[in-house]
């Protein structure tokens, strides 16, 4: 049971790099561009199946398969900024005479860098105020049409653009 859930997980975290690249590309045929966001992934429960058929091709990681059936989502991924831990937040660009303390996610956009995403478990608290609605309306291109009342469950990952090479 473990084992599928880790599957799971990793193939939603290939399904958002999948996507986010093909999004930023500008819909497929050119070359994967940089990840210029960090991404905190939440579980969720009662999507429905896909039933999608599709080929993986060219996955940085030899991932590819033909007549792959898309089953259901596991995680809902967002853009996120981060800050360091126990500042005040000042995005960037900062407004005049401040400076802005957020963490760049891709500080090297080159072609083949950050083209990758690393996901990390995390440990912290949750800030006061009323949290987002957990219940949503989901439409995106791996599913014919809208799903409805997809319910958004606990914080897992926070992911970063990264950048994977074989050791020298």
């Amino acid at each position: 049971m473990r084992s599928r859930t880790a599957l799971r997980v990793l193939a939603g975290i290939g399904i958002l790099v999948l996507s986010a690249t093909v999004a930023q590309a500008g819909g497929g045929g050119s070359s994967p561009t940089p990840l210029a966001s960090f991404y905190v992934c939440q579980g969720i429960s009662k999507d429905t199946a896909s039933g999608q058929v599709v080929d993986v091709d060219f996955s940085f990681f030899g991932a590819n398969l033909q007549s792959v059936t898309i089953g259901s989502g596991v995680l809902a991924c967002a853009a996120a900024r981060l800050f360091p831990g126990g500042t005040v937040h000042s995005p960037c660009p900062a407004p005049f005479g401040t400076t802005c303390n957020e963490i760049n996610p891709n500080p090297n956009p080159l072609p083949g860098l950050d083209e990758q995403l690393k996901c990390y478990s995390f440990s912290g608290t949750r800030s006061a105020g009323s949290p987002p609605s957990t219940v949503w309306n989901v439409t995106d291109q791996l599913f014919a049409g809208v799903d409805f009342g997809v319910q958004v469950n606990q914080l897992h990952f926070i992911c970063a653009p990264a950048t994977f090479a074989f050791p020298q």
